[in-house]
């Protein structure tokens, strides 16, 4: 009787195959899920950073109304209960002038996007995709990384997303 002890490298090449494929759907599945939840948390962030602007608004209406005085981000943040991680997002007030109040312009919080990361061009798809339903605005930023206007619904070609809030 010839009796077999171990596996043949056949055997073991099939075994090896199946893992790395399983492996590799499983990894384009979990990079697939991660951009859907990034995007998720982006307009979550900037629905919330919305109430949040039309609170401090609200609140602090008075002092913001003089000339010359504008919201930051910061204000907004600092009102907001929680201690979540709020960095890329910014509050831009429309053709804020001398001359114009910030009651008198329009606000939108942004999410500007990460130069480096590598799933930004995932993220900006389904952005795209959900934008005409969330009512994402495109958001013009000069080369110096000042906000320089506004478009309609968000396309990948900007490299800032944002929320109208008043």
């Amino acid at each position: 009787m010839n009796s077999r002890r171990g596996f043949t490298m056949t055997e073991l090449l099939i075994v090896i195959v199946i893992i790395g494929g399983l492996m590799a759907m499983m990894t384009s599945n979990s990079t697939e899920a991660l951009s859907s939840t990034k995007v998720g948390n982006i307009i979550y962030n900037l629905k919330t950073l919305k109430q949040a602007a039309i609170a401090v608004y609200l609140r602090s209406r008075d002092q913001w109304d003089t000339k010359g005085v504008q919201p930051t981000v910061r204000d907004v943040v600092d009102y907001m209960i929680d201690d979540a991680d709020y960095s890329g997002y910014e509050l831009y007030v429309k053709d804020f002038t001398d001359s114009r109040t910030a009651a008198e312009c329009e606000w939108y919080v942004c999410y500007i996007f990460p130069e480096y990361a590598y799933e930004t061009s995932k993220i900006k798809d389904k952005l795209e995709g959900r934008a005409k339903n969330t009512g994402l605005r495109s958001i013009k930023m000069d080369n110096d990384g000042t906000f320089s206007g506004v478009e309609d619904i968000y396309t990948v070609a900007y490299k800032a997303v944002g929320l109208r809030v008043r």
